[in-house]
């Protein structure tokens, strides 16, 4: 399977592909299901004999790579959080608007709104994806791009990964793991307040983004 998907990418983004890793050689069950029927069988996949890569390539490989495509998951997940969060965030502050004065909200709250949008836009700007249009090289890769381009170039390869590469997978699932926390920090330093604000109008629920076991 391919990381979860980004529900708002970027349409000239890069490294936006499915990147689905390969299996590594050794036998598979396939199964198929239709009209209450199943089916199932054997598959034998082999390695191809002109790449010179042991069982235990092969699998060390098929390993980092589902490690890199869990990250990559988790941090979809952290930017599809984040927006929603903002989203509703300005919903809110539409609501507001709209209610005036019968609100009876605190009038300080709209403050406190703008300066959450601004920290969650910063958090992902900074940490998670490129911010539009995209500029590719021109900019730095976050935590998205990084994730995406080391499961690209060890997917691509026909060797073991080396082990410059493993140490960076196991760097970015540390650094998959911090931006999880510094959203649930952001959340609750400038979201919560604003939910005890408006206990009398809809309150701004965040996803899940816990962090998978890797």
């Amino acid at each position: 399977e391919e990381a979860e998907k980004i529900n708002t990418p970027v349409a000239s983004g890069w490294g936006n592909y499915a990147q689905r890793p390969l299996v590594a050689p050794g036998i598979y069950t396939a199964k198929l299901s239709a009209n209450g029927q199943t089916g199932e069988t054997k598959i034998t996949v082999r390695a191809d004999p002109r790449i010179a890569m042991t069982d235990a390539d092969f699998k060390a490989k098929t390993d980092a790579l589902l490690a890199l495509r869990d990250q990559l998951s988790q941090t979809h997940k952290i930017i599809n959080n984040t927006d929603a969060t903002v989203k509703q965030l300005n919903e809110l502050k539409q609501r507001i608007k709209t209610a005036g004065d019968q609100s009876g909200i605190d009038a300080t709250v709209n403050g406190q709104i703008d300066e959450a949008i601004k920290k969650l836009k910063e958090f992902e700007d900074e940490i998670l994806r490129r911010p539009p249009p995209n500029m590719g090289y021109r900019q730095k890769p976050r935590l998205k791009e990084e994730i995406a381009d080391l499961l690209g170039a060890i997917d691509d390869a026909t060797a073991r990964p080396t082990n410059p590469q493993l140490a960076r997978t196991g760097e970015l699932k540390q650094e998959t793991q911090d931006a999880t926390n510094q959203l649930d920090r952001i959340i609750q330093q400038h979201v919560a307040p604003i939910n005890d604000k408006v206990k009398n109008l809809p309150q701004i629920v965040v996803g899940k983004s816990e962090k998978k076991e890797m």
